[in-house]
């Protein structure tokens, strides 16, 4: 049931949401692909997300999303390794 659960509310939720969400109900998933959804957007989080997720977590998407670009990711799966340690790097997953 709780597996069923989590997999509905990744897909019906904002990476924000799992984030939070993730905090309170310790569910890891949730942290990646929130993260994940967040880096790769390309744009930085809104001043609403930004509140949300306070000051320290938005620099480190920000530092995220910047060495994927100093890489030249491409986004195609060939990339998707060094995305995942990048991501699970700089929020320590």
């Amino acid at each position: 049931m709780r597996k069923h659960a989590i997999q509905e509310l990744t897909t019906k939720t904002t990476p924000v949401q799992r984030i939070l969400m993730s905090e309170t109900h310790g569910v890891k998933e949730w942290l990646f692909s929130g993260y994940e959804e967040l880096c790769l957007r390309g744009t930085p989080p809104s001043l609403e997300e930004g509140q949300q997720l306070g000051v320290k977590t938005v620099l480190k998407i920000w530092e995220a999303q910047q060495e994927m670009m100093q890489r030249g990711f491409c986004r195609l799966q060939c990339c998707k390794a060094v995305m995942d340690r990048i991501i699970k790097t700089k929020f320590e997953l």
